[in-house]
């Protein structure tokens, strides 16, 4: 499990995130502490317990367990509230890849119970098990012990960019997730942008909008090749691979700097890459617990910080091979298409990731790294945090970039929600690109999450949820007589595909019109101002299923307007107009 790195090897693309092998187990690596909690166990050092191995296997002595990922992103707080993810659905877009259910229930009996995710095959035959398959999913079931996971999958035979689209599209039928429409995805790969043609980019587009529509959050990793991304191999753009070769990719003509797609997406939440210190560093086993993250720097395997942080990353593999966190300026994409980001001085090109988490050292739970774990730990934090606002009666987040860009434009919030990033680059071979500093930047995006932190600065202030999908409600006219039709319009920009979904009408609290969804997204109805509606009438509208009640948990987006109605009947009323 964890076996190496794996890449694409079709016209030069590569695939990543990616991840190397686990230390040898019984090695003398940092042993797993932290918060124990019901659901998600921390393993003691002397069990005998290995997520890696049968029963009597060597103690596993590799890598943060659940607790501590849960502690050091904020999430181990909604934990304690009894939020671990109870009636959320986390949909994994895998290729090539697929689920060990073996090695799933092992990793779920040493720091479960886990729900055993769903597969589906969707296209290809005979996936490979292992990599990104077991690796994501039990990041996911580590940070949201009891979500839902559903696993997107494709064989063997079928090229990435052609399998994308149907992988998404399939993770958006409610009827593959349990009748629910899915909270988060995550994919764990972004091959260079100009290993897409324009076509394919539409493709993927169109259910990266289906999802924004539906109010889905997607992430993807902002991959491990640094700020490297392409080359020019006989004549023809092509990605470089991961891990980068230090030693000969940067002799290669035409060596560009460059992000990956998807994850170049402003429909997307790039994921980056850090590397962390736990209290000073993450302690042997019995050393106390830890959680509480001190030091935070952009992850980079060819140059570690010891002077900034105290637990560097290992160096890097034999002879010259070394990660980097994706991150850079899209050559597919501007800010025009993101014009949240212009909250935060952003303009021109769009820049990636938007945000970061751990990649580096210390390891993951069973020794992985890369931005395939980064990715998916958002994914499943952000569909905890979604239990834990619907509990208290808010929207979900949805699709997290415009808020997230809102609230990083209040100095003060800002550094409340988020660890800003300061030390560390994600430069590989010398290019000058990209350095942390304060506030945004290409190498760590906004910083990494304080996820609970987030939902409070939701809480206290919901116009901080900036969703994709608008809705905008008049009736006019305002100060309408007894007997004159008032008219009530309703325009969404919920049309992008054709979604099936609803704009309901309310009036005095009670459904009133359904319209379907229509080409233009515009609802016209006539309401006669007549008694038993008191005045003035209260009127509100919502993108969501038929029928459901404006500012519910099944709403995408919710309007309320008030109008005020002159009761008294006009000179010309005559006979049942009048009543």
């Amino acid at each position: 499990m964890f076996g190496g790195w794996f890449r694409r090897l079709v016209a030069g693309v590569a695939v990543g995130g990616l991840f190397v092998a686990p230390p040898a187990l019984g090695g003398s690596g940092p042993g797993p502490i932290g918060s124990v909690t019901p659901r998600a166990r921390t393993i003691p050092a002397a069990s005998g317990c290995n997520p890696e191995a049968g029963p009597g296997a060597a103690p596993f002595r590799g890598g943060l367990d659940p607790g501590q990922l849960a502690a050091a992103y904020g999430v181990s707080s909604l934990w304690e509230r009894g939020f671990y993810g109870h009636g959320r659905r986390v949909a994994l877009i895998e290729w090539g890849q697929s689920l060990d259910p073996t090695a799933f229930a092992q990793f779920s009996s040493c720091y479960g119970p886990f729900v055993t995710p769903k597969q589906y095959l969707v296209l290809g035959s005979n996936p490979k098990t292992g990599g990104e398959g077991i690796f994501d999913p039990e990041v996911v079931a580590a940070i949201a012990p009891k979500a839902r996971i559903y696993m997107f999958e494709s064989g063997q035979g079928t090229v990435l960019e052609d399998v994308v689209p149907k992988l998404l599209a399939a993770a958006l039928r409610p009827r593959n997730t349990g009748g629910k429409l899915v909270d988060t995805i995550s994919m764990s790969f972004s091959p260079c942008e100009a290993g897409w043609t324009a076509a394919e980019v539409r493709a993927v587009q169109i259910e990266l909008r289906r999802a924004a529509s539906l109010g889905v959050a997607v992430f993807a990793s902002a991959g491990d090749a640094g700020s490297v991304y392409a080359y020019t191999y006989q004549g023809k753009p092509a990605c470089v691979g991961h891990p980068v070769d230090v030693d000969t990719d940067k002799d290669l003509p035409g060596l560009r700097l460059g992000v990956g797609y998807p994850t170049s997406s402003p429909l997307v939440t790039s994921v980056g890459g850090t590397e962390l210190a736990i209290n000073g560093c993450v302690p042997a086993a019995g050393a106390g617990a830890g959680g509480t993250i001190t030091s935070e720097i952009a992850w980079n395997e060819a140059s570690p910080n010891p002077t900034t942080l105290s637990c560097p990353s290992a160096p890097c593999g034999s002879p010259s091979s070394c990660f980097a966190g994706g991150g850079g300026r899209s050559e597919l994409f501007t800010v025009a298409s993101a014009r949240w980001e212009r909250a935060v001085g952003l303009s021109g090109q769009e820049r990636k990731p938007d945000i970061s988490a751990l990649a580096g050292s210390p390891k993951y739970l069973g020794g992985g790294i890369g931005t395939s774990g980064s990715s998916p730990l958002m994914a499943g934090a952000v569909a905890v945090l979604d239990g834990y606002l619907a509990d208290h009666h808010a929207q979900p987040t949805g699709p997290l970039n415009p808020t997230l860009y809102h609230i990083a434009a209040d100095p003060t919030l800002y550094l409340k929600v988020f660890n800003d990033i300061t030390s560390g680059t994600n430069d590989l071979l010398g290019l000058g690109c990209c350095s942390a500093g304060p506030g945004y930047d290409m190498a760590s995006g906004l910083g990494s999450l304080r996820v609970a932190a987030l939902g409070a600065a939701l809480l206290a202030k919901p116009s901080l949820r900036v969703p994709w999908t608008t809705l905008k409600l008049t009736a006019a006219p305002v100060n309408a007589t007894i007997g004159t039709p008032l008219t009530i319009t309703a325009v969404t920009n919920n049309v992008l595909i054709g979604t099936p979904y609803h704009i309901n009408i309310f009036v005095a609290g009670k459904l009133f019109a359904t319209c379907k969804w229509t080409r233009t997204g515009v609802c016209h109805e006539n309401l006669f101002p007549r008694p038993p509606f008191p005045a003035p009438y209260r009127i509100a509208a919502d993108v969501g299923p038929a029928g459901a009640h404006p500012s519910s948990r099944q709403a995408i987006v919710s309007m309320k307007t008030q109008v005020t109605v002159d009761r008294t009947r006009p000179t010309s009323c005559k006979g049942s107009s009048c009543t």
